[in-house]
């Protein structure tokens, strides 16, 4: 139970030196050496214990670094080109990100930059075609009209409604 045996190894030592004093042992004869297994695994259960405690303490010094960098280099590029989706769904095609770094991240900011860049330059172009659409067809001598299928209007301009008799579309 608490004692520790060393096995033949320790044996042929013992007799081993024995025999160089004179007396011999023979195989029927056993020599053996016991030792407490507390005293022969004390070290061993301390240092280990220690081992254990300092793994533990440097996997959560590790997982610390790593969401301080996480959110450091990789998050905070992600919050930003989100809150840019965002208020580009919004219709804020002006927004930028304005990303300055290397990476794929500072490249999809970049490149979300020059998409909002065009949509924002599409954008225009289309709100002055209308604008301008929208000036023919109100300053328009001529009666224009758009109907529905069925043949009832859905717009008219100024000069259609005096055509037939109505002051206002």
């Amino acid at each position: 139970g608490n004692l520790f045996l060393l096995g033949s190894i320790a044996n042929l030592i013992v007799a081993e030196q024995a025999a160089r004093l004179g007396v011999f042992l023979t195989w029927r004869r056993h020599l053996r050496v016991g030792l407490p297994a507390s005293a022969v695994f004390a070290g061993a259960k301390a240092e280990l214990a220690r081992n254990l405690l300092l793994l533990g303490a440097m996997a959560c010094v590790a997982l610390l670094l790593t969401w301080v960098f996480s959110n450091a280099l990789v998050l905070r590029h992600v919050q930003r080109l989100w809150q840019a989706t965002r208020k580009l769904a919004e219709g804020d095609f002006s927004h930028r990100i304005g990303s300055t770094g290397s990476g794929e991240l500072a490249e999809l900011s970049m490149a979300f930059d020059t998409m909002a860049g065009a949509l924002e330059e599409h954008t225009t172009l289309l709100l002055r075609a209308e604008q301008k659409y929208r000036e023919i067809f109100d300053n328009s001598v001529s009666g224009l009209f758009q109907s529905t299928p069925e043949g009832g209007f859905r717009q008219a301009n100024p000069a259609m409604a005096s055509m037939l008799g109505f002051a206002t579309p």
